[in-house]
């Protein structure tokens, strides 16, 4: 069975010995077996992913490309490129091949030559690349050695082989580059010269604790080290390695044989209270970067504190927190970053937001500016670090490099010192330091003033948001006049004196206009103006139903001073005849937001509101004419207009606004209730823009159409087209609380529906739910076999090299449940949990995949989902991890002080929130049965440890808990005798819910409803078979609830 076959290596899979001359190397965690011996018998020393060696006059490192390379072309290619910047200006051997690529570097002011070999390895479809390094005045050593090293390196591929080495003989002197000549930058009398970086190639490997010494030596060496960082080296030092290198945590950890160091980080943010295991993890990531460490001393001594300004928002982050940005950015991310765009900026180079995320864009802005600058350009995967960026930004120059303006001369400016954050918070007592000191008395003494001089010098402070536009050349005034920080200088205060405006903020002008209705024109140009600039984007951002452009997006700058305009425009109409003569179509959508909002001080504005969406959409705003017709459906602002609302809709429509399209649906549904076709064919066209946009709110208010009874849409032709475009996945005829009937046998026919021309990344969890619904109704199986078969598509196989007999792509619910399934075929039922158990074992003792698989697994198991007797070995296993959804399980199971303890523990270990509520989890039904249908008369008698653990989850935003503890601390009045439930109006309700057939909240709400009332009625005997049947549905409706929460107590997960 192929189930069988899948799985049965997960309980009895043996490690089989290796072949004595196979050299254990990893590629991205996967571990390969390959073939790379050395003469002599020498060993290789294990450094991380990289293999090492030390032979007589020549040294080594071998080690799997972790990148995927098409050809290896590019990658000699990226060699000669990138140590150019080492001294390393020779290269000359230049072989390519498909197989094997090769090429030897040359430093003649080191005379050393590195002899490189990219080999294809054919068992991982990768690249290996060997790098020799010997004296080019004895080569010998190396003719010697190379022919055997690389020869055996060749057996792990069936192409043809290469050259063993380069052959220099008859090699005409064009094909050796020459020295990139030094950049002569025009300045004071004396030039500059700005010399190529040249660090040590490094390969001597460091002592224990010798490199973090190193670090944070020449870390402290910079005074713009807070105290803070310099308590935290170890920390500091990851933080500053991934700084200088380019190069994301996971990156470094993966080159230091540590792929789970990211992982560990993310589990805790206090770096303190990580386990010994990623202490070392930390440390190997040191180790791993000799080169890195002597680059960064290099740079200490050659930079000093003008390093600061790039270093002051990259070191203080707290590492955890670094490791979590860069995974949720698809670039490189890291604050030092953000210095660099800057720099761009300045250059004007780019344009892009300075956010530290440095993606394809970033990078060719970089090599536009280094272009600019005449220096050589990188490759597309380049991203440039501390160095890289001190480097460039020492140049200076007259004017921005990427300025098309004719260079006007002048003094010439490095802009190093004007990298930091100025702008962004810090005054400018705070990041005065010497050297900026100095080029600014050296700029106001050439009396000159340049747009490049002019540039840095406003780059060093702040606009403001409510302040005058003119804030910053104020502020250079008070500093030549004084002598804040800088020289007095009275022409340069002259000079800045009047390029001031003397013109009043835009709240002075606002509160004059509320006074004096002649200073409206003045105050609605301040009011509008002094937000962040309206800039021009194709793209499209979510705004509830609606897709609007970043431009109508509302900045936290502009809310105040919109407020102020929704003020001025609901009290005097010529101020809204001025907003809507003089701004754009986003503005006037922006401020008729917050006239909606009630962001005036008289109220809501809808009127105003609509009258602007109104010329937003005679400007073409298609946003605003879809926002305009909801609210001339329901006379929002206007009165109701139905024959408008249509106009305004198939306007948005044209341009394929979804909530546009999403109205003309539901008009036609209103419209013509006999006639669903015009109703599919407009829902048709949102279907297909939905396919098209990010909008996640539509298919919701999709699925609130059917839950809803669309006549439309829940015909046999809307059945059709909703599985079409795969908006349903069959959860909502499983949800207990969307106000539908749930229909077990839908849900198992939609989760089984594919759409093999659109990606589902929710497939893998649809499978698993399709099977526990037919695990739990084995009546809804289409087969015998489906079960199994459903587990078995979940698995994926092994990668090739790996050690572990299951891909790590594979669903994890799945292996346990078709682990238990075979253990349960192989052996008595008693001893399954025992097997399980070493499942479990095993899978939180490999490194490569515990961080993915096993405090999942654990949860899986101790939740009950996999049956009573392997809740035991799940929960032993989160106590050993001291996991956090050990808070859910063992309030799930009832134990509330507990799970409490279990929570203040953590709380006190991670001081961090908790990335999950207390009714978001297993533990949702428990609550549920305890609170909701308890007598108010009855709270005092609750659990012990229930009350604080809702408390804990409160305070942990968690909005349900707060919502019980007020269900508690209600007032225990007496019911009110006088108070009389109807018991013919009871009775028709349950009637009407028992009608819709099925089961559903509502069926469990009117039976109980009934039931009081049959009570208040003293027929108890009738009160109380209906409360069994509200009991009954309500308990079934918690098992529906619970798919992937509760346990499943059928075969054949059950494995007592």
């Amino acid at each position: 069975m192929m189930i069988a076959r899948l799985v049965f290596p997960l309980l009895f899979a043996l490690s089989s010995a290796l072949p004595a001359s196979a050299l254990e190397i990893y590629r991205n965690s996967v571990r390969y077996d390959i073939i790379a011996r050395l003469p002599g018998g020498a060993d290789y020393i294990v450094d991380g992913v990289d293999r090492k060696f030390s032979l007589p006059g020549v040294s080594g490192n071998l080690r799997l490309i972790q990148d995927e390379y098409s050809s290896c072309e590019s990658l000699v290619d990226e060699r000669r490129q990138n140590w150019i910047k080492y001294g390393f200006t020779l290269s000359y051997g230049r072989h390519v091949s498909r197989s094997e690529c090769s090429i030897t570097i040359e430093s003649a002011a080191e005379s050393k030559a590195i002899s490189s070999y990219y080999v294809r390895v054919d068992r991982c479809g990768c690249y290996a690349a060997l790098h020799l390094s010997y004296s080019t005045e004895d080569r010998s050593p190396f003719m010697a050695a190379a022919p055997e090293i690389v020869g055996s390196l060749r057996s792990n591929n069936s192409g043809r082989a290469g050259p063993d080495y380069p052959d220099m003989a008859g090699l005409p002197v064009a094909a050796i580059e020459p020295a990139p000549r030094l950049k002569i930058i025009a300045g004071p009398p004396e030039a500059t010269v700005v010399e190529p970086a040249t660090p040590a190639l490094a390969t001597r490997e460091l002592a224990p604790g010798e490199g973090l010494e190193r670090l944070s030596k020449a870390l402290a060496s910079f005074s713009c080290l807070s105290r803070e960082s310099r308590l935290r080296p170890r920390e500091t030092a990851i933080i500053a390695l991934s700084a200088w290198s380019g190069q994301s945590i996971r990156t470094l950890g993966r080159q230091s044989g540590r792929p789970d160091f990211a992982d560990l980080l993310l589990e805790t943010f206090d770096f303190k209270e990580l386990s010994e295991r990623a202490a070392a993890a930390a440390d190997a990531v040191i180790l791993a970067q000799s080169g890195m460490i002597d680059t960064i001393e290099r740079d200490a001594d050659t930079y000093g504190d003008r390093l600061c300004p790039i270093l002051n928002t990259g070191l203080p982050q707290y590492l955890s927190y670094l490791v979590q940005q860069q995974s949720e950015f698809q670039s490189v991310f890291h604050a030092s970053l953000a210095a660099a765009q800057r720099l761009m900026a300045l250059h004007e180079c780019s344009d892009a937001e300075i956010d530290g995320a440095f993606g394809p864009a970033s990078r060719a802005n970089w090599n536009k500016m280094l272009a600019a600058l005449g220096l050589p350009t990188r490759d597309d995967t380049y991203t440039p670090g501390v160095s890289d960026i001190a480097q460039v930004a020492s140049i200076k120059v007259t004017a921005a490099a990427c300025d098309p303006s004719p260079d006007p001369g002048g003094l010439a400016v490095s802009p190093l010192d004007f990298l930091g954050e100025a702008g962004g918070g810090a005054s400018w007592l705070e990041i005065i330091n010497d050297d900026v000191s100095a080029t600014m008395d050296e700029i106001a003494r050439a009396g000159e003033w340049t747009p490049w001089q002019t540039r840095l010098a406003l780059r060093l402070f702040s606009t403001g948001h409510d302040e005058n536009s003119d804030t910053r050349e104020r502020l250079l005034v008070a500093l030549y006049e004084n002598g804040v920080g800088v020289a007095v200088n009275r022409q340069a205060a002259r000079h800045w004196r009047s390029k001031t405006k003397g013109s009043q903020s835009p709240y002075s002008l606002y509160l004059a206009a509320l006074a004096d209705p002649s200073r409206i024109k003045e105050a609605v140009g301040a009011l509008s103006a002094s937000g962040y600039p309206e800039y021009e984007s194709q793209s499209r951002v979510p705004s509830g139903p609606l897709q609007i452009p970043g431009a109508a997006e509302i900045s936290i700058a502009e809310y105040a001073d919109l407020a102020h305009l929704a003020t001025l425009v609901m009290r005097y109409p010529q101020a809204l005849d001025e907003v809507i003569s003089t701004a754009k179509a986003p503005y006037l959508f922006k401020l008729a937001e917050r006239l909606l909002e009630g962001a005036s001080i008289d109220g809501k504005g809808a009127e105003q509101a609509a009258i602007l969406l109104e010329a937003a959409a005679d400007q073409g705003a298609d946003y605003a004419a879809s926002r305009l017709a909801f609210m001339l459906q329901y006379g929002l602002g206007a009165p109701a207009d139905r024959q408008k609302a249509r106009q305004f809709a198939e306007m948005a429509a044209r341009a394929k606004d979804p909530f546009a399209l999403y109205q003309l649906a539901r008009l036609d549904e209103q419209d013509q209730p006999g006639n669903p076709k015009p109703a599919l064919a407009a829902y048709e066209r949102l279907f297909k823009a939905i396919d098209t946009q990010d909008n996640y709110f539509m298919p919701g208010l999709v699925t609130n159409r059917i839950m809803n009874g669309s006549v439309a849409l829940t015909s046999i032709d809307g059945e059709k087209l909703v599985g079409k475009y795969g908006l349903t996945d069959g959860t909502i005829y499983m949800c207990t609380d969307c106000g539908g009937v749930v229909d077990l046998p839908q849900a198992a026919r939609l989760l089984r529906q594919t759409h093999p021309d659109r990606v589902d990344f929710y497939r893998k969890d649809k499978i698993f739910q399709l099977f526990q619904l037919i695990t739990e109704h084995p009546e809804l199986a289409k087969s015998k076999d489906e079960a199994q078969q459903l587990l078995t598509g979940g698995i994926t196989p092994p990668e090739d090299g790996s050690s572990l007999p299951f891909g790590s792509q594979s669903d994890i619910r799945s292996i346990l449940g078709a682990a238990i399934m075979t253990a349960g075929g192989m052996m008595d039922k008693a001893q399954v949990p025992s097997a399980i158990a070493d499942l479990l074992d095993r899978i939180c003792s490999d490194e490569t995949i515990r961080n993915y698989f096993c405090e999942t697994a654990a949860n899986s198991l101790a939740s009950g989902r996999f049956g009573g007797p392997l809740v035991a070995p799940g929960i032993a296993r989160l106590k050993q991890e001291d996991s956090i959804y050990l808070i859910d399980v063992l309030a799930a199971f009832g134990d509330f002080k507990g799970a409490l303890d279990q929570a203040l523990r953590l709380e006190q270990k991670s001081r961090s929130s908790f990335p999950f509520g207390v009714l978001e989890a297993g533990a949702a039904p428990v609550f549920r049965r305890l609170l909701t249908h308890r007598s108010l008369a009855d709270m005092d008698g609750l659990p012990e440890g229930l009350e604080d653990l809702l408390r804990f989850h409160a305070r942990h935003d968690d909005t349900t808990a707060r919502q019980y503890l007020e269900l508690i601390a209600a007032p225990r009045a007496a019911p009110d005798p006088s108070v009389r439930r109807d018991l013919d109006e009871t009775s028709a309700a349950f009637e009407r819910a028992k009608a819709r057939g099925g089961l559903s909240r509502a069926l469990v709400n009117a039976a109980r409803e009934y039931s009081r009332a049959l009570e208040d009625k003293g027929q108890r005997e009738q009160s109380l078979r209906m409360e069994l049947t509200a009991l009954a549905a309500e308990m079934q409706l918690d098992e529906i609830d619970a798919f992937g929460q509760a346990a499943y107590g059928s075969p054949p997960l059950d494995a007592a």
